[in-house]
This record gives structure tokens, C-alpha cells and sequence, in this order.
């Protein structure tokens, strides 16, 4: 999943773009083509760390780590589940457990970026902040997931 599917690189360069790019975050790189270019090259960094820590972490907890559609009916069941399943997943033995294999990730891979991004806070704030924003993303990344079936079928007039 770290490099061979679409979300591996779209979230990058969404973040970087509508997060980064339009608050000027990092200011110290600047703005146009190079600042974003950092901007998007640190995300996608970030995004790698972010894979391996989680993979380290989901064997040896026995977590899958993938996003498993509800198999519901009901579109408040559904986005219950797409929420719930930010935080949860399933472990080897098929029991909902907490995701702590890809919680944890965020915060591990954002600690290191810090390595390479000029910020101008403690590093402690920047990890925190930026590890659960990470998280809250993932919100709306798993709805859309959750209802991909019926968008592909609705809106692009696929079957």
C-alpha cells in the first residue's frame, strides 16, 4: 500500500497543496513551485514513514491495518463504521480492536519529519498537531472508501 496505490501518493499531494502550500506552512519555504515542492516531497516522505511504522507495528499486534467496508445498510450505520474505523480495525482473530499499529504511525512519522522541517514551535506541539490532523484525515478519506461503490456507480455512471 505504500507504493503501489493511488491514496499513497493522492494524499500527499492533496495535503501538501491545500493544507501546506495555502497557509505557507513551513514560511521558510518560501511559495510557488519550489516551496511547494518541498511541500510535497516532505509529504511523501512522511506518508513512507508513516507506511513502514505502521507495518512494523500491525505484525507483531496482528492488526490489519486496511480499511474494511461495513458490509452495512443504512448511510448512518455506514459513516458510524467509516468514523469508528479511523480509530479501530480488526486483529488476526477477526475482533475489533483499536488501530494502534496506524495511530501510532502518524505521531512516529510526523516526529521525524521534524528532522527536516523548519518549524518554528516545539517540536513536541508539531508532532501532536500534526499527528492528529493526520488522524481527523482520515476521517473523510474512510467515508469516501466506505461509499466508493455507489459514487463509481452513481456519478461516473459506471456499473
Amino acid at each position: 500500500m505504500n507504493y503501489a496505490s493511488a491514496g499513497a501518493y493522492v494524499g500527499p499531494v492533496f495535503t501538501s497543496l491545500v493544507l501546506d502550500q495555502a497557509s505557507n506552512s513551513p514560511s521558510a519555504w518560501g511559495g510557488g513551485f519550489e516551496g511547494y515542492g518541498k511541500r510535497l516531497g516532505s509529504r511523501l516522505a512522511t506518508a513512507i514513514l508513516q507506511g513502514t511504522f505502521q507495518a512494523a507495528l500491525a505484525v507483531p499486534l496482528h492488526e490489519d491495518v486496511r480499511y474494511i467496508s461495513s458490509g452495512q445498510t443504512g448511510f448512518k450505520r455506514r459513516i458510524r463504521h467509516a468514523v469508528a474505523f479511523s480509530f479501530l480495525t480488526y486483529n488476526s482473530q477477526g475482533h475489533t480492536t483499536v488501530n494502534i499499529a496506524n495511530l501510532t504511525s502518524y505521531y512516529a512519522a510526523t516526529a521525524v519529519s521534524t528532522t527536516w522541517i523548519p518549524i518554528g514551535e516545539s517540536k513536541a506541539r508539531y508532532t501532536l498537531v500534526n499527528g492528529s490532523e493526520q488522524i481527523l484525515l482520515s476521517i473523510p478519506i474512510n467515508i469516501v472508501q466506505e461509499f466508493w461503490p455507489e459514487i463509481v456507480h452513481k456519478i461516473l455512471r459506471r456499473p
